[in-house]
């Protein structure tokens, strides 16, 4: 499956709306938030939704305001699976709160496309409820998530690879440093295709105000590109003495404004 732009967008905008109070169709607990939206029956607040899919189901997970508690409270503390597998705790309890009422959810659609999605946590708990419904041979068309920490150690991210990394896209924009947590050091492994966001540039020479690069789409990037764009974006930061990039870059406002520019992907 390869990455699709349109579906990126209506993606991010099921994303958005899972951030929504009192949302019809919502599925939430204490600690997980989830919305599923259909396609079919949604038009009028899906509308990007509608035009991309036709009879699918989308399940977008929230994200928290309090992600940073969960990086820290979670990175000692581990679920073990069966496998030998371990994952963050703290993730993997949210999801286990509404892991019932996904697996139904997504059974009921099953035969149609079915979609997962989330910004931030809740990318993390696309890709948890991604590994369930495998498990129960629920087919899953696409995972797309935007600014996803790290879920589990290299044995978990090697069963996502294996159940679902080729439809898995990891969206990152420009210096978000979530997706970088849990540290490497903490062992933690992402899986699926990263995509990389580069940020808005000045235009060399350029006195206009304001005149800019547009953002750009790069699947699969090498180290040493993303390297290059991140060294870049530092630099601009420095120079514009906006030293809080990395924190902005997360924000899911940051995420739209910075895909909605954007055109077809290039190559890295």
């Amino acid at each position: 499956m390869a990455f699709d732009l349109p579906l990126a967008r209506a993606c991010l905008e099921a994303s958005s709306r899972a951030y929504a109070q009192d949302n019809p169709g919502a599925i939430n607990t204490k600690l997980a938030h989830a919305l599923v939206v259909d396609s079919e029956t949604d038009r009028g607040r899906s509308p990007s939704a509608a035009a991309t899919f036709h009879d699918a189901r989308i399940i977008a997970f929230r994200g928290s305001a309090n992600l940073r508690d969960w990086l820290t409270d979670g990175t000692i503390l581990r679920e073990r699976l069966p496998d030998r597998a371990e994952i963050h705790l703290g993730f993997y309890t949210a999801y286990q709160s509404i892991a019932d009422r996904i697996l139904t959810s997504a059974a009921a659609k099953d035969g149609s496309p079915i979609y997962l999605t989330g910004h931030s946590l809740g990318g993390a708990l696309a890709v948890l409820a991604a590994w369930h419904l495998a498990r129960h041979f629920i087919h899953i068309t696409g995972i797309y998530t935007f600014g996803q920490p790290r879920v589990g150690d290299p044995f978990f991210a090697s069963d996502c690879q294996a159940l679902f990394g080729e439809k898995h896209y990891r969206l990152i924009n420009d210096l978000d440093l979530v997706p970088r947590l849990p540290a490497l050091a903490s062992h933690y492994r992402h899986s699926g295709h990263r995509v990389y966001i580069t940020g808005p540039r000045a235009v060399p020479g350029s006195q206009q105000p304001g005149h800019v690069h547009d953002p750009r789409i790069l699947v699969d990037p090498s180290p040493i590109t993303v390297l290059a764009h991140e060294l870049s974006s530092l630099y601009h930061a420095w120079r514009t003495h906006d030293y809080f990039d990395s924190l902005q870059d997360h924000s899911l406002a940051e995420y739209q404004s910075a895909l909605a520019p954007c055109s077809l992907p290039v190559a890295a």
